[in-house]
């Protein structure tokens, strides 16, 4: 490395690969410290389908809905379908 030019222009591109690298990092943290899911599938709707086709009985739908972890925000809104 001899021509100086070259040294910063390694220690910039860096130095921008660790701010990104950074940037996603702490994007990912904020999204798990707010509850926000990463991977938005509605398993359940998709399931409740399947069951209204005619593919799945009711109780292989009970042990499928009883397996999926529930996220706090859907149990209110689990809560209000049962009761209405």
């Amino acid at each position: 490395m001899q021509i100086p030019e070259a040294r910063w222009i390694i220690w910039l591109t860096l130095l921008v690969i660790f701010v990104l690298i950074g940037t996603y990092v702490a994007m990912y943290f904020r999204g798990q410290a707010k509850g926000i899911v990463q991977e938005p599938a509605d398993y359940l709707s998709d399931f409740r389908k399947l069951k209204d086709e005619g593919k799945l009985d009711d109780e292989e739908f009970g042990r499928l809905k009883q397996a999926i972890p529930k996220h706090p925000m859907m149990e209110d809104d689990d809560q209000a379908k049962e009761n209405a």
